[in-house]
């Protein structure tokens, strides 16, 4: 149950991480010329949301997530995004189909 109700959105998500938790106003990496900041974007938190879910979906399937390391970060998981999904959808279908033959047979023994 949750009594906290907010507005969650990706936006909000880096906005509240970044105003409370960022420490940016006391370690300004980037000003320091190191290639990393403190600041959380959206572009992180929609790559850790497709991480984890990919990772989610291997883990309960006993696969490994294989990902080639080139290319834009972007684009990289596309690929692997459409396999899931492909295969999503015909584990659903599968299901659905084995369903409807269970009832299938079940209404012929009725009937």
């Amino acid at each position: 149950m949750n009594l906290h109700p907010s507005w969650v959105s990706v936006t909000n998500c880096s906005r509240s991480y970044n105003t409370v938790l960022s420490g940016q106003e006391e370690c300004d990496f980037a000003a320091g010329g190191w290639q990393f900041g403190c600041l959380l974007t959206t572009d992180h938190i929609w790559d850790a949301f497709t991480i984890l879910t990919l990772l989610d979906y291997n883990e309960r399937k006993g696969t490994c997530l294989q990902v080639l390391q080139t290319g834009d970060q972007r684009t990289r998981f596309k690929d692997v995004m459409v396999a899931q999904t492909a295969s999503t959808a015909f584990d659903l279908f599968t299901a659905n189909a084995v369903i409807f033959r269970g009832w299938n047979q079940h209404l012929r023994e009725k009937w």
